[in-house]
């Protein structure tokens, strides 16, 4: 049980933090405040599931500091990428 709460916390903490840094990012560009992510409220989803996928399936490569990081790339890559992919299928926009 105590696994499944800190996995919920890291996508709900991942989650605000990534939204929090889009946030300040069109703060800094637009000179505005927008919201940014896909849902309502201060959450970027996308942070928090690549933070889990990374925590999930990576989590062996500790050791090799330069393996985790090519690997960290290569999985949040292809996650935004399938994002992408799907939210225009799905959605017929682009975000």
């Amino acid at each position: 049980m105590e696994e499944i709460i800190k996995y919920i916390l890291l996508f709900f903490i991942y989650s605000f933090l990534g939204w929090l840094m889009e946030v300040i990012e069109g703060l800094i560009l637009n000179k505005k405040i927008v919201n940014r992510g896909f849902l309502v409220g201060p959450c970027c989803s996308i942070y928090g599931y690549g933070v889990l996928l990374i925590t999930l399936c990576l989590s062996h490569l500790k050791p090799y500091p330069i393996s985790l990081f090519i690997s960290c790339v290569a999985v949040c890559g292809i996650l935004e990428y399938l994002t992408s992919y799907f939210m225009e299928k799905i959605f017929k926009a682009r975000w």
